[in-house]
């Protein structure tokens, strides 16, 4: 069984609806889960929780790399991500967490090992446990993941007019740095802003 990291109940009228929350490692059987959660939410999720898993840093160059997803997929086994880790191939170790409620998954994040000391981040949350606090719980709750696995930095790219998200990111540390681009996102021109965590300065 997974583990836990993180379980409570709701404690709050704003989290009356989120029952039973768990926030736990990803096992080897979620991976589809999490696939199928990400293509069926809405426009707006997608744009406020960008990048996805697999939409966007699973596709390279326009078509999609089979690798990525094999080795998220063996990096939920503990013991041959430490052999990932150890190996420091760049792109092939994981960290991937996932939200559920009453045992059915919600939201997911990850940091995608990019080398030793470098990790890129994704994060995304379904509409039903969007603004009750759940992601600035999960996005802790991956960084101090990070930080345990030895990760000294870690980035991401957030679209400019996505300001939840940006605030979102700002508030557990994120800094923007250099290297703004266009991108096309289904003809309309949007400008992705990268940003960069010092894990070691995160209390």
């Amino acid at each position: 069984m997974a583990e836990i990291l993180v379980q409570r109940k709701s404690q709050t009228k704003t989290q009356a609806d989120l029952k039973d929350l768990i926030i736990r490692r990803a096992d080897f059987g979620d991976i589809a889960v999490l696939d199928s959660l990400w293509s069926n939410s809405s426009k707006e999720s997608k744009h406020f929780f960008h990048p996805g898993l697999f939409k966007e840093e699973m596709h390279n160059n326009g078509y999609f790399n089979p690798i990525w997803r094999l080795s998220l997929m063996l990096s939920t086994i503990p013991i041959i991500n430490k052999l990932f880790l150890a190996m420091n191939l760049p792109n092939i170790s994981w960290i991937c967490l996932v939200v559920s409620i009453d045992n059915k998954i919600a939201g997911f994040a990850y940091v995608r090992i990019k080398r030793r000391g470098i990790g890129v981040l994704g994060i995304f949350l379904g509409s039903q446990i969007q603004g009750k606090g759940v992601g600035k719980e999960l996005l802790s709750t991956i960084i101090k993941e990070a930080r345990s696995t030895g990760l000294s930095q870690i980035y991401l790219r957030v679209f400019e007019s996505n300001y939840k998200g940006r605030k979102l990111f700002e508030s557990a540390g994120f800094e923007y740095i250099e290297g703004s681009v266009k991108v096309k996102v289904k003809k309309r021109t949007m400008i992705s802003l990268p940003m960069m965590l010092n894990v070691k300065r995160v209390i």
